[in-house]
């Protein structure tokens, strides 16, 4: 399907997209709003970038990365590579 302009579509109950192998949605912008909870759901990974900012989380751990500091949170503890732990 292709659209020249804008694509609006209402539905009063459910909307579902289901895919047996990938999905993905392609923008300049993108905007989700929830009046009540969103959930985000993978068995194997969710990760955020933002620029050179990135979020990885996997079932046993987190990696954050900004700025040239990296945080891991695993098993093991947390790990701050390459900055400081401070309290303010």
């Amino acid at each position: 399907m292709t659209v020249n302009k804008n694509l609006s579509t209402i539905v009063k109950e459910t909307v579902s997209l289901t895919s047996e192998k990938s999905s993905s949605i392609e923008s300049e912008r993108l905007s989700v709003a929830s009046k009540s909870d969103v959930a985000v759901n993978a068995e194997n990974s969710i990760t955020i970038t933002v620029g050179n900012t990135l979020v990885d989380i996997s079932p046993s751990s987190i990696t954050m990365k900004a700025g040239g500091v990296g945080v891991l949170i695993d098993s093991k503890g947390l790990v701050v590579k390459g900055g400081e732990i401070k309290s303010e």
